[in-house]
């Protein structure tokens, strides 16, 4: 998505430029005392030169700090894809899952 004053165009090769990359992931962690109570986390992570290192730390304040969500096409486009990314990856597990059941089984 865009950020402050650039466009998702401008942003990504910013990022490309000065960075290995942003990523962002999804955690949930249960309690160890009390298997009911868990939190959500987001981790945000990036790596860089050091010569790039201010470069890439602003980059992170604007993506995290300064997130613009006008072009909802794009917006539209980017959840679907992450959508249907996440529902392949269920069924992959499921079919991994699946595959070591029928090992265990005929071994």
């Amino acid at each position: 998505m865009e950020s402050g004053d650039r466009d998702f165009r401008s942003l990504a090769q910013e990022i490309e430029l000065r960075t290995g990359g942003i990523s962002a992931a999804f955690q949930t962690m249960t309690d160890a005392h009390d298997l009911f109570q868990h939190r959500e986390l987001v981790i945000f992570s990036s790596h860089a030169l050091q010569r790039n290192l201010p470069h890439m730390l602003k980059l992170l304040e604007d993506v995290l700090a300064r997130p613009t969500f006008n072009d909802l096409e794009r917006l539209q486009l980017l959840l679907t894809q992450t959508a249907a990314s996440l529902s392949n990856a269920v069924q992959e597990s499921c079919e991994n899952s699946a595959n070591s059941a029928v090992m265990k089984v005929t071994n």
